[in-house]
């Protein structure tokens, strides 16, 4: 048995319904699959320039990192530029900052805080950041006022065009 299928029991005017139904259905289709796209390439783009700002901030804490390690490295051998009085803050640079590298052991500079921030460049990911290192005086109050231990603070920016910095503490007693 044949079934056969003809097109003259749909009237002329039902086949342009059909026809403009399932363009509209195709545009609807297309623009939302174009919404899409670009929502798609917005999140790509925006995932891109997160892991980069976390790769320049990861960079900026091992920097921190090391200078720190570096003054602690000295064992306390800078206090003898600190002057005796408490609640003094001094900024420490490298005598050549070009020249500093992660892991030396160097003659570190104190400058003593006058108001103007003293900071070294250093590169991040090709680009070069500011460095800040200061070393602020305590006096815990069992010598009277001298400078019986040092609180250090490492601060270094990772992004060109904004503050965002990173910044590591650590406290070091004067050596006996």
């Amino acid at each position: 048995m044949k079934i056969r299928v003809t097109r003259s029991n749909i009237s002329s005017q039902s086949r342009a319904t059909v026809r403009q139904a399932s363009l509209v259905e195709v545009l609807v289709a297309v623009l939302l699959l174009t919404v899409l796209a670009i929502v798609a390439g917005a999140y790509i783009s925006n995932s891109r320039i997160m892991v980069s700002i976390q790769r320049d901030r990861r960079a900026a804490l091992g920097v921190a990192e090391a200078r720190l390690e570096d003054l602690r490295a000295t064992r306390g051998n800078f206090f003898s530029q600190l002057s005796s009085s408490s609640n003094s803050t001094y900024f420490v640079t490298t005598p050549n900052p070009t020249d500093w590298i992660l892991g030396d052991s160097e003659t570190w500079k104190l400058t003593r805080d006058t108001g103007a921030e003293i900071s070294e460049q250093v590169e991040i990911n090709g680009r070069n950041m500011l460095m800040v290192t200061q070393v602020h005086c305590l006096d815990l109050g069992s010598f009277g006022s001298s400078c019986e231990c040092v609180a250090i603070t490492v601060s270094v920016r990772y992004r060109v065009q904004s503050d965002d910095t990173v910044t590591v503490h650590t406290r070091m007693a004067r050596p006996i």
